[in-house]
């Protein structure tokens, strides 16, 4: 269940964010989240990915705190690389012309 979840959930991403695919994956993940901290994570982000189409704001809820446990679980780094992937990335400060970007001066 728990490979068979994780596919579904890459497939869902790579096709755009299909729904109904994060939702299948939810399905089948929900099952194994018990034992396996992958599966905890992964099923978050579908239901999390799900519960916001929905609309539906306790199943956010419940889906952000399905993720920090499979984060805490796992450990940082090793669930960094999925979280770089589903969150938007922080606006890039605006660059100082003349400088290297750690306050050198360029020649």
């Amino acid at each position: 269940m728990n490979r068979l979840g994780q596919r579904l959930h890459h497939q869902a991403q790579h096709a755009g964010d299909d729904l109904d695919r994060y939702r299948e994956a939810a399905a089948l993940l929900a099952r194994v989240t018990f034992m396996d901290n992958h599966a905890k994570l992964f099923h978050g982000w579908s239901s999390l990915i799900v519960s916001r189409s929905d609309g539906d704001i306790e199943g956010e809820r419940r889906a952000t705190a399905e993720n920090r446990r499979g984060v805490e679980a796992l450990g940082v780094r090793a669930a960094r690389r999925h979280v770089s992937t589903r969150v938007d990335p922080a606006p890039s400060p605006p660059s100082r012309a003349g400088t290297s970007g750690r306050g050198e001066r360029t020649r």
